[in-house]
């Protein structure tokens, strides 16, 4: 074990605090890919979220992708959370939705969240759409995009009273651009009209995978804590372990970070969520690599940064992962 040395003063009185790094013995190379070679190729081809901010669904995806043996749809996944929050009201009030003094009123379909609630609430749900039957974007061409933003706008002309006529008219426009099948057009204008568009969402991505589902099987969702000053407990040095313990199992961890660490534009930052999928030993330090969900595009990261366009994921090294992730998330038998 090496060790990195940091002085900090306390009261006058200059003290000095190691942490230790894995060695090279200790960053032995893992990849998920290894253990699960059915999943090779979907862990090795990027994924695009467009403007949508479901990174936490990507990420919670890849994780239930190795306990089903097979990949799961991060766009089903991003509904079945986003209809939980609707059904809870500490949820909806967190997320603003709600409000004591007024009346209940849903624009948008909701954006962002976490990977382990996330991970619970399709546990909860039992079973999840394939990415097969139900992909974010079967051709890349924003059309997941181009339809969450056209239901919003739709739903404020239904809360205009728009007649139920015009209202399947405009939906005539959007649902061949869409990925959506076997659409229940009264069901969906009642939802928008009782302000349940996330519930009506997820009936709608449930109905297009045409019962072709995967069942989850029964998990534990665990986290692994970021250690900071600790003088008895868990090290810097024990942090990393346990993540390779994982990625030696054949399980991939989900990771919150702030994305402005590995951005050209340091100002560009904020939450993000993707998914440690490797590990390698190389210029005398432990690396991770992480997939995203930008799809191919390297342009968005420091020049130090390695990416890799093919798969869509990027190389940050032991200091720089420490530095930026917030939590990690991983999921385990019970």
């Amino acid at each position: 074990m090496r060790f990195q040395i940091i002085t900090i003063i306390l009261s006058g009185v200059i003290c000095q605090l190691a942490y230790g790094q894995l060695t090279q013995e200790e960053c032995t190379k893992q990849d998920v890919r290894d253990k699960n070679p059915q999943l090779k190729d979907f862990f090795s081809t990027p994924r695009d979220q467009d403007s949508i901010g479901w990174c936490y669904a990507f990420a919670a995806a890849d994780l239930l992708s190795v306990a089903a043996g097979t990949p799961v749809s991060s766009m089903h996944a991003s509904a079945i959370y986003n209809k939980s929050i609707s059904n809870n009201f500490f949820w909806s009030t967190i997320y603003g939705i709600n409000d004591l003094f007024k009346d209940r009123k849903l624009k948008d379909i909701y954006e962002g969240g976490y990977v382990d609630k996330a991970l619970n609430e399709t546990l909860d749900a039992g079973n999840i759409c394939t990415e097969k039957e139900l992909p974010f974007d079967s051709d890349y061409n924003q059309e997941t995009y181009r339809t969450i933003k056209a239901l919003e706008e739709l739903k404020q002309d239904v809360q205009n009273e728009i007649s139920f006529t015009d209202f399947c008219t405009k939906m005539s426009n959007i649902l061949p651009r869409s990925p959506f099948t076997n659409v229940d057009l009264m069901n969906l204008y009642q939802a928008m009209l009782g302000n349940e568009l996330n519930q009506a969402l997820e009936e709608m991505m449930a109905n297009s995978c045409q019962g072709i589902k995967v069942k989850i099987p029964d998990f534990k969702t665990q986290s692994i804590d970021k250690p900071f000053f600790s003088f008895f407990n868990q090290s810097k040095n024990d942090y990393f372990k346990k993540i390779g313990e994982v990625l030696a199992d054949g399980r991939p961890l989900a990771i919150s970070y702030d994305v402005g660490k590995v951005l050209r534009r340091s100002d560009s930052g904020g939450g993000h969520a993707s998914v440690i999928m490797a590990r390698q030993w190389r210029n005398n330090k432990c690396e991770y690599k992480i997939r995203n969900s930008w799809g191919s595009i390297c342009g968005y990261y420091r020049e130090d940064i390695e990416c890799n366009r093919n798969e869509g994921s990027f190389w940050v090294d032991e200091d720089t992962f420490y530095e930026m992730v917030i939590d990690i998330d991983y999921i385990s038998n019970k």
